[in-house]
């Protein structure tokens, strides 16, 4: 609406949600005020301030992935214990259905058993490999976003040594 007047909170928030989105017209649309408002607001935020925004927004987000990959490696700990167990059983009933008399089970039935129950192992192996891999790609990533928020919290950045070819002596880049 033309001339309508926004609340110091509207236009804190506009900010944070780019700091986030990056992306004007998103923060247009989530907020439900016009794109040139939103531009307006941010080209009177003094310089650095988004991008201040952008880092302490990525750092909160680092300590929530931090404690959802907790979480969740606890969870994948637990899950895989079961399926360990599971697997163990299926086994069992596998050998079972082998040693059962032919006159009582068909061999076609017996192999349409075992199939299923192999097919339910591999899944089951499968979807906690990829959920495990998964997580360690995340924690890796939020790891990361750690140090680099404990660099900037202290200030001190360790340089990597490189060796003097001439010398043979070390120091920072």
């Amino acid at each position: 609406m033309r001339g309508e007047k926004y609340s110091d909170e509207v236009k804190e928030k506009a900010l944070a949600l780019y700091g986030t989105l990056g992306n004007v017209s998103a923060v247009s649309k989530k907020l439900k005020v016009p794109y040139s408002t939103v531009k307006g607001w941010l080209k009177s935020v003094p310089e650095g301030e988004v991008a201040k925004v952008r880092e302490e927004n990525k750092i909160a987000c680092a300590r929530v992935a931090g404690r959802v990959a907790e979480k969740l490696l606890k969870l994948l700990e637990k899950r895989a214990e079961i399926a360990l167990k599971n697997e163990e059983e299926i086994e069992v009933l596998i050998n079972e259905i082998y040693k059962s008399p032919s006159d009582e089970v068909p061999e076609a039935v017996k192999k349409n058993v075992v199939d299923k129950l192999r097919k339910i192992q591999v899944q089951s192996v499968k979807d906690i490999a990829i959920a495990m891999g998964t997580t360690y790609d995340k924690y890796v990533v939020m790891t990361k976003a750690q140090e680099d928020e404990e660099k900037a919290e202290t200030g001190v950045i360790v340089l990597p040594e490189i060796k003097q070819e001439e010398t043979g002596e070390t120091s920072a880049e």
